[in-house]
């Protein structure tokens, strides 16, 4: 899912923080930096990690750090008493905790409690013993690739139930059904790249974090706090730039497009005519998005530029997904994959 975002969508705001945003393509950088510090403290591809704090853009990073740093994510919740934390510690045979400076003092009633955790990475604070998780991001040059080979019924996050009735009941979540579940929220609630999510509900809590893995999956933005005043004028301001862009590139497709026509350059056209539609369909003009790209598609047989085949039905598919056409979707989506079969394209994996 991030490898697809940061493809897809690099210069797209990915986090919006307060007044701290980053896109995908530097979110990407950031979270293949702190996995390769988590390696750095000589933790190993299989430990268990966990993080205990409020929502952030630092959150987002740590649900998909776990799966670049191959270690399995036990999101905890913050509503929990010490001894909780202190049995889920040990329970989920946690080494590495990312904690909250809110939480310092619940860390300090169990953190003489749980000799397995070896390492506690603190955010905007200090703490004595504890490494610093900006530092530690830092002072280390990305991870390129992953540090393990997943399979998709591995375990990517351990989450704890809330322990009404008894002790919590760690629950296994694999990467087949995290995903599954994510695609399902963008086909059913038509999520599209110019969505924006506000985290009203908090991170640990599975009824707001498969939002960052859907929002990752079509490029949407997430506001990664909780909702107060000053996040949604975060939202406004950020909307107001988006829509200012969007008008940007349009003009640009268009001069480049005239530029093409009058010089001949039928490849170029073809890919101005496929730009223009990324811009009208996040503009929710699904017609003038279609016309463009059939216009794209017939230039692309002309010229036998099957690459360019493959984008124009790919972005037909996406189209037809957001008016909730699924079965036209599947059928571009099916032909695209073909063609980049065809032609031994790795973004085959990707549609």
């Amino acid at each position: 899912v991030l490898n697809h975002a940061v493809k897809l969508f690099p210069d797209k705001t990915a986090t919006i923080d307060g007044d701290v945003e980053y896109t995908y393509a530097e979110s990407g950088e950031r979270i293949r930096r702190l996995a390769a510090g988590l390696l750095s403290l000589g933790l190993k591809p299989g430990d268990h990690i966990a993080i205990l704090a409020n929502n952030s853009h630092r959150y987002f990073e740590t649900y998909f750090v776990c799966s670049v740093a191959g270690m399995p994510l036990a999101p905890l919740n913050i509503r929990l008493a010490a001894h909780e934390l202190e049995f889920i510690l040990n329970d989920g045979e946690i080494k590495a905790l990312i904690l909250g400076p809110e939480y310092i003092p619940l860390y300090e009633q169990f953190r003489e409690k749980t000799p397995g955790l070896k390492h506690v990475i603190i955010l905007n604070a200090e703490l004595p013993g504890a490494v610093d998780y900006e530092g530690l991001i830092a002072s280390n040059e990305p991870l390129m690739g992953v540090a393990r080979e997943w399979q998709e019924t591995d375990m990517l996050n351990l989450c704890y139930t809330g322990g009404t009735t008894g002790q919590p009941q760690g629950v296994k979540l694999r990467q087949r059904a995290i995903v599954s579940n994510a695609q399902h929220a963008t086909m059913t609630m038509s999520f599209q790249e110019r969505d924006i999510w506000l985290h009203v509900a908090p991170m640990f809590h599975l009824a707001d974090a498969w939002a960052v893995y859907a929002f990752a999956m079509v490029g949407g933005a997430l506001v990664a706090e909780y909702a107060s005043k000053r996040h949604l004028k975060s939202i406004a301001r950020y909307a107001l730039r988006r829509q200012e862009r969007l008008s940007a590139a349009h003009v640009l497709y268009e001069k480049a497009r005239a530029l093409a026509q009058r010089s001949g350059a039928q490849t170029v056209l073809a890919d101005c005519l496929q730009g223009l539609a990324n811009v009208a369909w996040n503009q929710g003009d699904y017609a003038t998005a279609q016309t463009h790209l059939e216009q794209s598609l017939a230039l692309c047989r002309d010229l036998s530029d099957r690459r360019g085949e493959a984008d124009a039905y790919n972005i037909l598919g996406i189209v037809y997904q957001q008016q909730r056409d699924f079965l036209s979707a599947r059928d571009h989506y099916t032909r695209a994959l073909e063609l980049r079969c065809a032609i031994g394209d790795r973004r085959a994996r990707v549609v």
